[in-house]
């Protein structure tokens, strides 16, 4: 779908072309010199283009922010960045009477997932002694935002229903993930 306005047209998905380039594409489409698979093959590579913008766009905020928002801003923009099983983000984030998660995700199957996000300098991860070696457990803030999640995942089985009659989310075992820490600095 395209609309026009003015010089330019309007993609569906909010891409501006001006007319000119617009006519020149729908030139080669209807004399053949563009097959569907070239124009597949496009879109693969703008598909490229822009998840390599983002991740240069998330690599920048690494190095300036450590503000939880500001990620939070950034994954809702990119939910393809939590894997191919999901196909979008659901705006809505109440799961509960008090209970706002940061982003619950649609899977391909249409279940929803809930993902909870702390700052990129909370580490996981501690290391611990035992005998002559170390090991590795969770952070005490690791330990929260499990059981923060626990919460939100026990909150959404008790109000499941309601939340499917109310709010339209269809929970129906959820998983929730928690995005936490980095790991450049972590050692084999």
């Amino acid at each position: 779908k395209a609309v026009c306005f003015g010089e330019h047209v309007i993609l569906g998905d909010g891409r501006v072309l001006s007319q000119e380039t617009a006519e020149r594409i729908a030139s080669l489409v209807s004399e053949g010199g563009l097959t569907p698979d070239a124009l597949a093959n496009m879109h693969a590579a703008t598909q490229h283009a822009a998840y390599r913008a983002a991740l240069a766009e998330l690599e920048e905020l690494l190095q300036a922010n450590d503000q939880e928002s500001a990620y939070q801003a950034w994954f809702e923009g990119q939910p393809w960045a939590f894997g191919t099983s999901y196909v979008g983000r659901v705006e809505a984030r109440t799961v509960g009477l008090h209970e706002q998660v940061d982003i619950i995700l649609k899977t391909a199957d249409g279940y929803l997932d809930i993902i909870e996000l702390k700052r990129p300098s909370t580490d996981p991860l501690r290391g611990v002694q035992r005998g002559k070696g170390l090991s590795c457990c969770w952070s005490a803030p690791a330990a929260e935002a499990i059981g923060q999640c626990a919460h939100y995942l026990r909150s959404v089985e008790e109000k499941r229903h309601l939340l499917q009659v109310d709010e339209g989310l269809p929970f129906v075992k959820p998983r929730a993930r928690v995005v936490m820490g980095r790991s450049h600095a972590w050692e084999t």
